[in-house]
């Protein structure tokens, strides 16, 4: 499997949210665990749904999280799943095609109870009412119906190769600078700053498709670089097929001192029993 460096794709690899602040919208959050929901569901008042047409693999996704609502453009139905039950794609099972081949456009707004109760809420609650708002809008508009399942599924396991880590732990932010942020994309090098070697998991989990463990034992926060981009590398899970490329065994042993173990691990799934297309309005 050849990953191939697009915004759109980096995003979805990196386990970031979608969605952010409209009062800081060019702030990423981490993807927030969302369980499936036992009992009655929050749900948007007014809800529009149409088809983006012109769906582009090179477009930015958006997701924009209002005080009363929330605005997608771009957007999978796979990636509204992720999403709302905080799982990657590897961990959705049954979906037909479609679901990661269209995109959509929705808007949603809130009645005025479930406003203010969004503005009472610390961020944490607020990320995961959202989780739940997405579900009922799903459920009522795509009549998507899931469980959740617990399956034996192959795996990998990243552990620290002989020699040890080739990386150091982040300096502090020296008082008053902003920090860095935590992934930086340029010139074809991925940078890691100050980022959990479980961070770096998670991004391998997504992009090689099955769920990457770590078991580095590893705690800290670290400062790192991998190549990662089309045109200088080609960055594989396999024996790479020309010259220019480069397996990502290869690149983590070689470069990072980190290593992947085949294993076999409990892994959280859910599975798609039931999704409609829905009618535009």
């Amino acid at each position: 499997m050849r990953l191939t460096w697009i915004p759109r794709l980096f995003l979805l690899a990196a386990g970031l949210s979608v969605f952010w602040s409209a009062t800081s919208p060019t702030t990423y959050a981490q993807g927030v665990s969302c369980a499936l929901a036992s009992g009655p569901l929050p749900s948007y008042a007014v809800t529009s749904v149409k088809e983006d047409a012109q769906g582009d693999i090179n477009k930015p996704i958006h997701g924009e999280d209002t005080p009363d609502g929330t605005y997608i453009r771009n957007q999978t139905l796979e990636l509204m799943i992720r999403e709302a039950y905080g799982v990657r794609s590897y961990q959705i099972i049954g979906a037909p095609g479609w679901v990661n081949e269209r995109e959509w456009e929705i808007a949603a707004k809130t009645d005025d109870a479930e406003t203010q109760k969004l503005k009472t809420m610390n961020k944490a609650d607020i990320r995961t009412e959202r989780c739940l708002l997405l579900q009922s809008l799903l459920a009522d508009r795509f009549k998507l119906a899931v469980h959740q399942e617990s399956r034996m599924e192959p795996a990998l396991t990243l552990v620290v190769a002989k020699g040890g880590p080739r990386f150091k732990e982040a300096s502090p932010t020296p008082p008053g600078q902003t920090p860095k942020p935590p992934m930086v994309m340029e010139k074809g090098i991925l940078t890691f700053n100050g980022y959990p070697i479980s961070g770096l998991a998670a991004v391998l989990s997504q992009v090689m498709g099955q769920t990457v463990v770590d078991k580095t034992g590893l705690t800290g926060k670290y400062e790192f670089t991998i190549p990662w981009t089309e045109s200088e590398f080609q960055v594989t899970t396999g024996a790479p097929t020309d010259d220019s490329a480069i397996s990502i065994f290869t690149v983590l042993q070689e470069q990072l001192g980190l290593k992947l173990e085949p294993a076999k691990v409990p892994t959280e799934v859910i599975v798609v029993d039931h999704v409609e297309e829905p009618a535009p309005n």
